[in-house]
């Protein structure tokens, strides 16, 4: 039987992911039901010894160990933590992580001691006078614990059982923080790492400093959002998580120090790598990276021949042993599946693409532009599908990206590793070498912006005819490349020129289908972003939400639309959850003009808005008055804030007209405000209405309602806030006068065509 140990790692991984589909306690099941089957493939095997039933053999017996490992797993991990879901009880804490800013306060990772001894690990969120919390720190206090059934319609820790976390605590009242002189080891990697990371910040300018430090660590905290979506539509998102990449780059550095020596090069290399793992918080892509680098490098010092695949396999088992959760995130799957396509497919590819021919590149770049092309292809076979799943997203200039910069990338790494490791013994010579990592990064950032900005770089697949082509183009290839051992360069045309037939198509179809007025209402979150579309012109209406990704959400809804610039973005109130995703559209898309509410008291948000609205040059107005503002065919009309208080009685009203149909949105305006607002203009009667402050009952008064006669109300709001929006008195209001109600909650994005 070939392989063996690819054949068990493998199955132990499709053991977890199988059991993550089953009800909670029901692996245990599984397990009995795999080893019954393996005793009779057993009985079968012992009567013919063929290798399709000794293969069939192996598999069952890892399936059995996996199911029975993730059943024992959730028994000794998960299920202590079940009873006291719901419960308001007096906790102990030991903070393992640095703090991460919410749009409420901070959250951190903290083993977390409960009654009755029960330890458990807890991501806790706390207020945002703590955000100086250092790993190692100790914190008493009263704690709300949610600790849901996994799979359960209200999980809310399914994102952060790949860390291990098994509980929610958000702390109340007052926090007793202490600083133990003795802290964990994990504690004293975690401070490390913070400090590797400041460094760099007294090397390079902060957003080159921000990207080196998630080129080296991991940590994208300091990564522009801009950029990241940046860097995501170039299909370029993967030099900022550690990975093999990056794992890569550190053991060849080494082994090139080594000269080359196979044992000094083994004994030095692996110390260092899971040093290095060990400091970034042991990402799974970096520690499946780092057991396939230590699997070659074991290979060459026994003289063996290496198996990528074996190795492979290893460190998936490895992982999923550790915890069987981790099979469900999203970096493991990615990582996995791109190294999986470049083990199978790279090296074959890389020869067909530098095969000799007429050429007008020089011959080392020839071989450099091919085995990088070959390269990139062969990480998308497994990974594509992923990324359409998971990011609605697939990037068409992936592969001219990877050409153009993955070499900066490498020559980053290394210069910035030591830049940064200079620091620590002499400045001067730190900032020496620093300078042409700067103008390095500073050419990245160009080539990647550049590429960004063409429209369609990246097909959102939001949009159904995208979907489509990727569907067409993604099932061609396996179809026509797969079923053929040989391949010349004549047997790319026809797949090629029927993947652009069906990316006009796509394309066409998209332009063709535009509407008269289209207004989405997307889904947000505990906030508010409506765009505004006519064949001519594009506008927001908000973009704040329950999350930092709003903006990200907006442009990708936009993008997939062929709409890549804003002609007008309203802010009815720079509250967060109306306008906290500005800044970063802003960064994402071009934007013509923004519309503020004249009045607001100066807050970090809005001058945010205003600072980097005065750095793109972008004409922001203060509404004071009455605006009436055309949107092509469409018409705009701006109340300004009807009273002097806090910053909902300050929000501005958008009423959209467009050949009889009418919408009206009035931010988080309250009661008394709307009645001001009809004491001032008479509103016409309405089609749509969105409701104000998300359903709240201090909202979408009687009187707004019945001079306004809506025949729709849409209701933004998030599936989990602690408002208790949208409030039953306006729901009753609407339903008591036949208002049909849609909410993004539960309806996801609304769309509302006219014409």
């Amino acid at each position: 039987m070939k392989r063996p140990l690819a054949w068990g790692g493998f199955s132990l991984a499709a053991a977890m992911a199988a059991a993550g589909a089953l009800p909670f306690g029901a692996a245990v099941w599984a397990g009995v039901l795999c080893a019954a089957a393996a005793a009779g493939g057993l009985f079968v095997f012992l009567r013919q010894k063929t290798q399709a039933v000794r293969a069939a053999l192996f598999v069952l017996v890892f399936l059995t160990v996996g199911f029975f490992w993730r059943a024992g797993y959730d028994a000794l991990r998960v299920a202590p933590a079940l009873p006291y879901d719901g419960q308001t009880l007096p906790v102990s804490a030991t903070v393992t992580t640095y703090p991460e800013r919410t749009a409420y306060g901070v959250a951190v990772r903290a083993d977390v001691v409960l009654p009755q001894g029960v330890t458990a690990r807890a991501i806790l969120y706390l207020d945002e006078t703590l955000a100086s919390l250092r790993p190692g720190d100790v914190m008493a206090c009263t704690a709300v614990l949610q600790a849901p059934l996994p799979g359960s319609p209200d999980d809310a820790l399914s994102t952060y059982r790949r860390y291990g976390v098994t509980l929610r605590a958000v702390a109340r009242g007052a926090v007793t923080v202490s600083s133990p002189e003795h802290i964990s080891l994990g504690a004293r990697f975690a401070i490390l790492s913070h400090g590797f990371k400041e460094g760099f910040g007294e090397l390079f300018a902060p957003e080159q400093a921000g990207f080196l430090a998630a080129l080296l660590t991991g940590d994208t905290a300091g990564v522009p959002p801009g950029f990241a979506a940046a860097l995501s539509d170039t299909g370029l998102a993967h030099v900022v998580s550690v990975s093999g990449l990056h794992v890569s780059f550190l053991a060849g550095i080494v082994f090139t120090l080594c000269r080359k020596r196979r044992k000094l090069a083994f004994f030095v290399s692996v110390p260092i790598l899971f040093l290095f793992i060990a400091m970034i918080g042991f990402p799974p892509s970096a520690v499946r990276a780092g057991v396939m680098q230590t699997a070659l490098l074991l290979a060459l010092l026994l003289g063996q021949e290496y198996d990528g695949l074996s190795a492979l396999s290893l460190a998936l088992g490895l992982l999923v042993l550790l915890n069987p959760y981790a099979i469900g995130d999203i970096g493991l799957q990615l990582s996995f599946a791109s190294t999986l396509g470049i083990l199978l497919f790279a090296r074959s590819w890389q020869k067909k693409l530098t095969r000799p021919s007429k050429r007008y590149l020089p011959s080392r770049l020839f071989r450099f532009v091919g085995a990088t092309l070959g390269t990139s292809l062969a990480a998308l076979v497994f990974s594509l599908p992923l990324l359409a799943v998971y990011f609605q997203s697939i990037s068409l200039v992936s592969p001219i990206a990877n050409v153009l910069s993955l070499w900066l990338v490498s020559f980053s790494f290394l210069g910035g590793l030591i830049a940064r490791l200079l620091l620590l013994l002499w400045a001067p010579l730190a900032l020496v070498v620093a300078f042409p990592v700067s103008l390095a990064l500073e050419l990245f950032a160009g080539i990647i912006r550049t590429l960004a900005g063409i429209p369609f770089a990246a097909l959102k697949l939001q949009n159904e005819y995208f979907s489509a082509f990727f569907l067409l183009a993604y099932s061609l290839f396996l179809l026509y490349f797969f079923r053929r051992k040989t391949l010349q360069r004549r047997d790319f045309i026809f797949p090629t020129a029927l993947t652009a037939a069906g990316l006009a198509l796509a394309l066409l179809f998209t332009f063709a289908r535009v509407a008269p007025l289209e207004i989405i209402a997307l889904d947000v979150g505990q906030g508010q972003c409506l765009l505004v579309l006519t064949p001519e012109k594009t506008a927001v209406i908000d973009c704040g939400g329950g999350s930092s990704s709003v903006a990200r959400t907006a442009a990708d809804a936009l993008k997939s639309l062929g709409r890549f610039k804003i002609d007008l973005l309203i802010l009815t109130h720079t509250h967060e959850d109306h306008a906290g995703g500005a800044p970063v559209l802003l960064d994402i898309l071009p934007v013509s003009q923004i519309l503020l509410p004249e009045g607001e008291e100066p807050n970090a948000l809005r001058n945010s808005i205003l600072l980097d609205a005065a750095e793109r040059n972008i004409p922001v107005t203060a509404v004071d008055t009455e605006l009436s503002l055309p949107l092509g065919e469409t018409s705009l009309t701006v109340y300004p804030p009807q009273g002097l208080g806090d910053q909902n009685e300050l929000c501005l009203s958008v009423l959209c007209q467009k050949d009889g149909f009418e919408l009206l949105a009035t931010g988080d305006l309250p009661a008394a405000m709307e009645r001001a607002l009809l004491r001032q203009t008479t509103l016409p009667d309405i089609e749509v209405l969105i409701v104000g402050h998300h359903g709240s009952r201090t909202s979408t008064s009687a009187e707004l309602l019945d001079a306004s006669l809506p025949e729709v109300g849409v209701i933004s709001v998030g599936a989990r806030n602690t408002y208790g929006h949208p409030g039953g008195e306006t729901l009753a209001r609407l339903a008591e006068r036949d208002i049909d109600i849609f909410r993004t909650d539960l309806d996801g994005n609304i769309h509302i065509r006219v014409g």
